[in-house]
């Protein structure tokens, strides 16, 4: 039986995703596992302790992650089983969920000082409000700094990033990890997720 979980991406992957460009993401596994390795002159190879793999947090293959992301409710139609209109930041569409809006998603208090909704951080996203819903194809366990080439556009590579796909997926990571985060080249989980038949 499958499990559902969460996940967060960057606004800038998830038109990449709903495209169907995106098909792998990497995040780093905390804690990070113990190492050892073998002076070379590129630095020092790095192996992972098998007996220390712990379990991924995000799932098996087979499992389901709803997407959070940043959104707004920007109307409600009234009655027993109420629907909101949620927009998404991603590309400014809206989607109608019925359900109950629990804590910062009360639209009534999500306003600005004209009276517009506020948008309301992904990790407030209630799963009744996700629209994208991914399933987990494979999950393995790598140094951030192996990707391929052809990994680097699995991530949803833009066609006109103007540069090589490792060079702009290490920027991508700087951008979303922090200064330094390329270079220190941690353990990453690797996880190859698609759109369900139905989401297309």
């Amino acid at each position: 039986m499958s499990i559902e979980r969460p996940i967060l991406f960057s606004a800038a992957m998830l038109p990449a995703i709903m495209a169907g460009h995106k098909t792998q993401t990497r995040r780093a596994l905390k804690p990070q596992p113990p190492l050892w390795g073998t002076r070379v002159r590129s630095g020092v190879v790095r192996s992972y302790t098998p007996d220390a793999m712990p379990r991924c947090p995000y799932g098996v293959p087979g499992d389901r992650l709803w997407v959070r992301e940043r959104a707004r409710v920007v109307s409600v139609t009234s009655g027993h089983e109420p629907w909101y209109a949620i927009e998404y930041a991603a590309d400014g569409r809206c989607t109608y969920r019925n359900g109950i809006l629990p804590g910062k998603w009360f639209p009534s208090r999500n306003r600005n000082a004209i009276g517009e909704p506020l948008w309301c951080s992904p990790i407030h996203m209630p799963r009744w409000a996700s629209r994208l819903t991914l399933i987990i194809e494979t999950v393995r366990v790598e140094l951030l700094r192996d990707i391929t080439k052809a990994d680097a556009i699995a991530e949803g590579y833009p066609s006109d990033a103007g540069v090589p796909p490792g060079e702009w997926y290490a920027d991508l990571w700087e951008r979303i990890n922090g200064p330094g985060s390329w270079a220190s080249n941690p353990w990453v989980w690797v996880i190859t997720i698609r759109r369900p038949e139905e989401a297309l």
